[in-house]
Formats: structure tokens, sequence, C-alpha cells
């Protein structure tokens, strides 16, 4: 097995490695070593304490967060003091700082200089400011410098394998992709919003949104195409998904509890309610 197939690793199995050596005139096996044998582990409940922070006033609240690592966690939202109203918090290891220049309702990034908001407008943080991508404003007026980006706001959510692979949905129930140089529509056949998405890689994605009542929606990617997924109960409202693998992912909802769906998005389990 080569390093490349080591994202599609399972839990609790085993794996056995070989190193061959082969001779490039005639790809003729000279040598073998030994199997060495290897068990992926169990997913595990880790021992967390939990502390609460609060933040804002009320009707203050949260609605997306990413982070690098425990000193690098940024949090989205609608955060009201008695002064300012904030989009944008970052938790520090020590302390959470509203951050005043920006805001948005979904984020996702690659490193702590790269990365990306979305909501009204697209934006990206190269380390050191923010920039717009989908337009800029002069003098109280918005104008695109995409027009898809532009045109297909606001966004809630967004997901990719690299800064030129980027997918974002939101209200207008399309996905809208980022090459790295413009946007472009690749799906765009429900007036449901599409209120998250995320992947295992460039060939497993899913989304899937609901406006408040049914139906909802969840379509998957496969690296070739978009397509609506057959068999799920769409009078549920789906608003979250969490992808373990290709082999299997979650997707939850209004109701409180998850659907479990594996690599032919076939439910093999419904977690309780209470969940």
């Amino acid at each position: 097995m080569c390093s490349s197939d080591l994202k599609g690793l399972k839990l609790n199995t085993e794996y056995r490695y070989v190193a061959i050596i082969k001779r490039t005139s005639d790809n003729k096996i000279i040598s073998t070593s030994d199997t060495i044998l290897a068990k992926t582990k169990y997913a595990v409940n880790q021992e967390f304490t939990w502390k609460e922070y609060s933040i804002g006033e009320w009707q203050s609240g949260f609605s997306d967060v990413w982070g690098v690592d425990e000193n690098n966690v940024y949090i989205t939202g609608y955060i009201k003091t008695d002064s300012l109203l904030y989009g944008l918090a970052k938790w520090n290891g020590v302390e959470l700082e509203l951050l005043s220049e920006i805001g948005g309702i979904g984020i996702y990034g690659f490193s702590n200089s790269d990365i990306w908001l979305v909501g009204g407008a697209v934006q990206h943080y190269d380390g050191s400011n923010w920039e717009r991508i989908d337009g800029y404003s002069l003098n109280n007026q918005d104008y695109p410098l995409d027009t898809v980006l532009f045109n297909n706001t606001p966004y809630f959510a967004l997901w990719g394998t690299s800064n030129s692979n980027l997918y974002m949905v939101g209200a207008m129930g399309k996905v809208v992709h980022w090459d790295g140089k413009k946007g472009k529509v690749v799906y765009g056949e429900s007036n449901v919003n599409l209120s998250e998405i995320q992947g295992y890689n460039q060939n497993f994605i899913i989304a899937c949104g609901a406006k408040g009542i049914p139906p909802s929606i969840a379509i998957k990617y496969d690296g070739k195409k978009w397509e609506v997924i057959d068999g799920l109960d769409y009078n549920r409202l789906y608003y979250g998904i969490y992808v373990v693998s290709p082999e299997e992912y979650y997707i939850c909802g209004a109701d409180r509890k998850s659907t479990r769906l594996n690599s032919s998005h076939t439910d093999i389990s419904r977690m309780p309610s209470s969940a």
C-alpha cells in the first residue's frame, strides 16, 4: 500500500504492508520485505474537561467554528455588545477576542494564513489582511469582482481541499466552486437552501439544507457529478453533516436525530433523539 492510500483506512481494521523492489527494465520483482501487520484503532471517547464561556448580549449567537489548533480557533456569528456588533471572534488559547473588522456565517481554512469566510460576501485572510474576493464597496455601493460569487450570496457554509478547490453553498440552493481564479455554479437544481457542506476528499462531498419547512435536500458529489441522495426521508429537516470517511457519514437536523449512512448512501443506523 502506498502513502496515498492511507486516507481510506477504516476504524478497527487490520492492514498488511510489504515493501517491494522491482527492476525498472522489465518490472520484475527482485526482492520483498517481511510483511508488517498493523491495525487501526476504535473510535474512542476522550476525557475532556469542558468550560463554558459567555460572550455578547442577549440575542447573540454563533453560526460556525473552525480552527488550526487549540490556540487559533475562529467563531462566526452575531455577537452584540453594549457598543458594537461583531461577526467574528478568535479563541487565542486564553480568551475570546472580538474582531470588529470582519464578519460572516461560515468559515473554513487550511492554515493560519489561508482562511476563508462567507456570508453576505466571500473573504480571504492571508495571515495579515482580510480581502474581499467576490466584490468591493465604493460609496456605500457593492460591485462585483467575480460575477458568479457576487450573484449567489448569501453563503452559509464552505468546504474544500485547497484554496483553489473550494465549494460554497447558501440561500440560492446552489453549489458554487472556486478554482482559485473564478467562481462557477456546479449544482443549481434546487430552490431549497443549502446550509452545510463537508467532504472527505475531492471525490466525496455531501451537502444538505432546508428552508425551515419540508422538503429538505441532501446531495452528493462523486468527483464527476452532483445528484440528490436517494432513499432519505426529506420530510425531515437536514441542516448538518459530519463525514468520517466515504464509508461512514452522518446527516442531522431539526428533529435532534442523526442518520448514519454508508458509501452507498444507505441508512445503516439511527441515533436516539437524546443524542
